[in-house]
Protein backbone atom coordinates (compact mmCIF):
# COMPACT_ATOMS: atom_id res chain seq x y z
CA UNK A 1 0.00 0.00 0.00
CA UNK A 2 2.56 2.29 0.40
CA UNK A 3 4.07 4.36 3.39
CA UNK A 4 2.14 8.38 3.45
CA UNK A 5 3.85 11.01 3.30
CA UNK A 6 2.59 12.29 7.25
CA UNK A 7 3.68 9.13 8.27
CA UNK A 8 7.80 9.72 6.87
CA UNK A 9 7.51 13.12 8.31
CA UNK A 10 6.34 11.55 11.92
CA UNK A 11 8.92 8.70 11.71
CA UNK A 12 11.88 11.58 10.70
CA UNK A 13 10.70 14.06 13.22
CA UNK A 14 11.10 11.11 16.17
CA UNK A 15 14.37 10.98 14.96
CA UNK A 16 15.43 14.19 15.21
CA UNK A 17 17.99 13.36 18.31
CA UNK A 18 19.84 11.45 16.69
CA UNK A 19 21.28 14.26 14.68
CA UNK A 20 20.85 15.08 10.89
CA UNK A 21 18.01 13.49 9.61
CA UNK A 22 16.61 13.24 6.53
CA UNK A 23 13.75 11.21 4.89
CA UNK A 24 14.15 10.64 0.93
CA UNK A 25 11.27 8.89 -0.96
CA UNK A 26 12.55 5.96 -3.47
CA UNK A 27 9.83 3.82 -5.45
CA UNK A 28 6.61 4.59 -3.34
CA UNK A 29 8.56 4.18 0.09
CA UNK A 30 11.20 5.97 2.09
CA UNK A 31 15.13 5.42 2.90
CA UNK A 32 16.25 7.15 6.41
CA UNK A 33 19.62 8.97 6.19
CA UNK A 34 21.53 10.18 9.30
CA UNK A 35 24.25 12.47 8.49
CA UNK A 36 23.74 11.18 4.20
CA UNK A 37 23.93 7.49 5.55
CA UNK A 38 21.29 5.24 5.31
CA UNK A 39 19.94 3.80 8.36
CA UNK A 40 16.60 2.44 7.79
CA UNK A 41 13.72 1.92 5.88
CA UNK A 42 10.17 3.40 5.85
CA UNK A 43 8.09 0.99 3.66
CA UNK A 44 4.15 0.04 4.21
CA UNK A 45 4.17 3.14 7.01
CA UNK A 46 6.43 0.79 9.23
CA UNK A 47 10.33 1.90 10.33
CA UNK A 48 12.86 -0.79 9.59
CA UNK A 49 16.38 0.16 10.68
CA UNK A 50 19.17 -1.44 9.38
CA UNK A 51 20.60 -4.74 11.05
CA UNK A 52 23.67 -4.36 12.82
CA UNK A 53 25.00 -5.53 16.26
CA UNK A 54 25.15 -1.90 17.45
CA UNK A 55 21.72 -2.01 16.80
CA UNK A 56 20.84 -5.04 18.31
CA UNK A 57 22.44 -4.05 21.93
CA UNK A 58 20.86 -0.58 21.44
CA UNK A 59 17.11 -2.13 20.94
CA UNK A 60 17.62 -5.02 23.75
CA UNK A 61 18.75 -2.13 26.26
CA UNK A 62 15.73 0.02 25.27
CA UNK A 63 13.21 -2.02 24.04
CA UNK A 64 13.98 -5.21 25.60
CA UNK A 65 12.68 -7.45 22.63
CA UNK A 66 14.04 -7.31 19.07
CA UNK A 67 11.37 -7.73 16.50
CA UNK A 68 12.70 -8.32 12.89
CA UNK A 69 11.10 -7.87 9.07
CA UNK A 70 11.30 -7.57 5.42
CA UNK A 71 10.77 -4.29 4.58
CA UNK A 72 9.94 -5.49 0.82
CA UNK A 73 9.62 -9.28 -0.50
CA UNK A 74 13.10 -10.85 -1.38
CA UNK A 75 14.93 -7.74 1.13
CA UNK A 76 17.31 -9.14 3.88
CA UNK A 77 15.77 -9.08 7.86
CA UNK A 78 15.86 -5.93 9.30
CA UNK A 79 14.76 -4.33 13.22
CA UNK A 80 11.31 -3.58 13.11
CA UNK A 81 10.85 -0.64 15.53
CA UNK A 82 7.09 0.03 16.18
CA UNK A 83 7.30 1.63 19.35
CA UNK A 84 8.02 5.51 17.92
CA UNK A 85 6.52 7.04 20.68
CA UNK A 86 9.93 7.97 22.89
CA UNK A 87 11.64 10.26 20.78
CA UNK A 88 15.07 10.56 22.85
CA UNK A 89 15.08 6.52 23.44
CA UNK A 90 14.45 5.99 18.98
CA UNK A 91 16.80 9.21 18.34
CA UNK A 92 19.36 7.19 20.75
CA UNK A 93 18.69 3.99 19.04
CA UNK A 94 19.82 5.32 15.49
CA UNK A 95 22.62 6.90 16.80
CA UNK A 96 24.36 3.87 18.21
CA UNK A 97 23.21 1.72 15.34
CA UNK A 98 25.08 4.48 13.11
CA UNK A 99 28.03 4.21 14.90
CA UNK A 100 27.81 0.39 15.07
CA UNK A 101 28.06 0.30 11.24
CA UNK A 102 31.01 3.05 11.02
CA UNK A 103 32.93 1.23 13.15
CA UNK A 104 31.99 -2.48 11.39
CA UNK A 105 33.22 -0.60 8.24
CA UNK A 106 36.20 0.77 9.85
CA UNK A 107 37.19 -2.77 10.90
CA UNK A 108 36.54 -4.50 7.75
CA UNK A 109 38.32 -1.48 5.73
CA UNK A 110 41.30 -1.79 7.97
CA UNK A 111 41.25 -5.66 7.63
CA UNK A 112 41.37 -5.20 3.84
CA UNK A 113 44.58 -2.70 4.10
CA UNK A 114 46.53 -5.31 6.06
CA UNK A 115 45.62 -8.17 3.82
CA UNK A 116 46.54 -6.29 0.87
CA UNK A 117 50.04 -4.66 2.48
CA UNK A 118 51.16 -8.26 4.15
CA UNK A 119 53.19 -9.80 1.47
CA UNK A 120 55.17 -13.12 1.59
CA UNK A 121 58.73 -13.08 1.62
CA UNK A 122 61.75 -15.28 2.86
CA UNK A 123 64.50 -12.01 2.40
CA UNK A 124 64.85 -11.20 5.85
CA UNK A 125 65.40 -14.95 6.79
CA UNK A 126 67.83 -15.40 4.86
CA UNK A 127 69.89 -12.46 5.68
CA UNK A 128 69.35 -12.75 9.30
CA UNK A 129 70.85 -16.98 8.28
CA UNK A 130 73.84 -14.95 6.34
CA UNK A 131 74.74 -12.27 9.48
CA UNK A 132 74.14 -15.42 11.72
CA UNK A 133 76.73 -17.64 10.03
CA UNK A 134 79.19 -14.73 9.53
CA UNK A 135 78.76 -13.36 13.01
CA UNK A 136 78.98 -16.49 15.12
CA UNK A 137 82.34 -17.23 13.15
CA UNK A 138 83.72 -13.80 13.06
CA UNK A 139 82.94 -11.22 16.37
CA UNK A 140 83.49 -13.50 18.75
CA UNK A 141 87.23 -14.03 17.68
CA UNK A 142 87.02 -10.23 16.67
CA UNK A 143 85.70 -8.78 20.11
CA UNK A 144 88.31 -11.31 22.49
CA UNK A 145 91.15 -10.53 20.31
CA UNK A 146 90.86 -6.66 20.25
CA UNK A 147 90.16 -6.93 24.48
CA UNK A 148 93.46 -8.91 25.02
CA UNK A 149 95.44 -6.83 22.59
CA UNK A 150 94.30 -3.25 23.62
CA UNK A 151 92.97 -3.65 27.07
CA UNK A 152 95.41 -7.02 27.90
CA UNK A 153 91.92 -8.49 29.22
CA UNK A 154 92.28 -11.89 28.79
CA UNK A 155 88.54 -13.87 29.32
CA UNK A 156 90.92 -17.08 29.93
CA UNK A 157 90.49 -20.50 28.03
CA UNK A 158 87.50 -21.09 26.20
CA UNK A 159 86.22 -17.35 26.12
CA UNK A 160 85.70 -17.47 22.66
CA UNK A 161 83.43 -20.68 22.37
CA UNK A 162 81.29 -18.89 25.20
CA UNK A 163 80.97 -16.18 23.19
CA UNK A 164 80.08 -18.00 20.06
CA UNK A 165 77.71 -19.53 22.43
CA UNK A 166 76.31 -16.26 23.86
CA UNK A 167 75.90 -14.99 20.44
CA UNK A 168 73.70 -18.06 19.01
CA UNK A 169 71.26 -17.15 21.72
CA UNK A 170 71.51 -13.62 20.93
CA UNK A 171 70.41 -13.97 17.03
CA UNK A 172 67.49 -16.51 18.40
CA UNK A 173 65.94 -13.68 19.93
CA UNK A 174 66.92 -11.35 16.95
CA UNK A 175 65.29 -13.79 14.41
CA UNK A 176 62.16 -13.72 17.00
CA UNK A 177 62.04 -9.83 16.80
CA UNK A 178 62.14 -9.50 13.39
CA UNK A 179 59.35 -12.18 12.72
CA UNK A 180 57.42 -10.04 15.37
CA UNK A 181 58.32 -6.92 13.53
CA UNK A 182 57.49 -8.66 10.30
CA UNK A 183 54.71 -10.65 11.25
CA UNK A 184 56.29 -13.65 9.51
CA UNK A 185 54.67 -15.68 11.59
CA UNK A 186 54.37 -18.61 8.89
CA UNK A 187 58.58 -18.93 9.53
CA UNK A 188 57.66 -20.25 12.37
CA UNK A 189 57.57 -24.69 12.40
CA UNK A 190 54.23 -25.92 13.27
CA UNK A 191 52.84 -22.16 12.93
CA UNK A 192 50.04 -21.13 10.54
CA UNK A 193 50.71 -21.09 6.79
CA UNK A 194 50.80 -17.92 4.92
CA UNK A 195 47.36 -17.45 3.86
CA UNK A 196 46.02 -18.01 7.00
CA UNK A 197 48.16 -15.83 8.90
CA UNK A 198 47.18 -13.42 5.84
CA UNK A 199 43.52 -13.91 7.10
CA UNK A 200 43.66 -13.76 10.73
CA UNK A 201 44.67 -10.09 10.68
CA UNK A 202 47.94 -7.95 12.55
CA UNK A 203 46.67 -8.23 15.98
CA UNK A 204 46.32 -12.46 16.13
CA UNK A 205 49.99 -12.59 14.27
CA UNK A 206 52.09 -9.87 16.30
CA UNK A 207 50.00 -11.94 19.63
CA UNK A 208 51.48 -15.14 18.72
CA UNK A 209 54.82 -13.98 17.39
CA UNK A 210 54.80 -12.36 21.01
CA UNK A 211 54.02 -15.57 22.85
CA UNK A 212 57.46 -17.09 20.96
CA UNK A 213 59.59 -14.46 22.11
CA UNK A 214 58.78 -13.91 25.12
CA UNK A 215 60.07 -17.58 26.00
CA UNK A 216 63.32 -17.28 24.53
CA UNK A 217 63.57 -14.13 25.93
CA UNK A 218 63.61 -15.52 29.48
CA UNK A 219 65.73 -18.61 27.93
CA UNK A 220 68.13 -15.62 27.48
CA UNK A 221 68.25 -14.53 30.54
CA UNK A 222 69.44 -18.01 32.01
CA UNK A 223 71.81 -18.31 29.75
CA UNK A 224 73.61 -15.58 30.65
CA UNK A 225 73.27 -16.39 34.30
CA UNK A 226 74.64 -19.37 33.84
CA UNK A 227 77.16 -18.30 31.57
CA UNK A 228 78.54 -15.71 33.85
CA UNK A 229 79.08 -18.37 37.00
CA UNK A 230 81.00 -20.69 34.02
CA UNK A 231 83.28 -17.37 33.47
CA UNK A 232 83.69 -16.87 37.77
CA UNK A 233 84.04 -20.93 38.33
CA UNK A 234 85.72 -21.88 35.22
CA UNK A 235 83.03 -25.22 34.32
CA UNK A 236 84.56 -27.04 31.77
CA UNK A 237 83.50 -25.83 27.89
CA UNK A 238 81.57 -29.34 27.33
CA UNK A 239 79.22 -28.73 30.19
CA UNK A 240 78.59 -24.75 28.77
CA UNK A 241 78.24 -26.39 24.99
CA UNK A 242 75.28 -28.72 26.61
CA UNK A 243 74.05 -26.65 29.10
CA UNK A 244 73.34 -23.73 26.56
CA UNK A 245 71.86 -26.01 23.80
CA UNK A 246 69.67 -27.49 26.47
CA UNK A 247 68.20 -24.13 26.77
CA UNK A 248 67.17 -24.17 23.38
CA UNK A 249 65.83 -27.11 22.82
CA UNK A 250 63.87 -26.81 26.43
CA UNK A 251 62.90 -23.38 25.44
CA UNK A 252 61.75 -24.73 21.82
CA UNK A 253 59.81 -27.33 23.48
CA UNK A 254 57.98 -24.63 25.73
CA UNK A 255 56.48 -23.18 22.27
CA UNK A 256 54.76 -26.39 21.69
CA UNK A 257 51.81 -25.50 23.01
CA UNK A 258 51.33 -22.21 21.70
CA UNK A 259 48.65 -22.57 18.91
CA UNK A 260 47.86 -19.61 16.46
CA UNK A 261 44.19 -20.38 16.51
Amino acid sequence: MGTSKEFADYVCDQLIAAGNISCIKMFGEYGVYLDEKIVGLICDNQFFLKKTEAGRVMIEERLTTVQEGLPYPGAKPQFLIDSLDDRGMVGRIAAGQLSGTANAQAQEKEKMMDQQEYKKTYKPLILWMILFIAGSTLIPVFINRTLDQLFQITWGEGAEVRMVLMFMVIAIDGLLVMIYAGEYVYWINGGPGFEEAKAAGSEKRKAYAAAHLSVFLKMTLVCCVYLLFSLLFHFPIGIDIAVISSAVVVASIMTIPIRFN
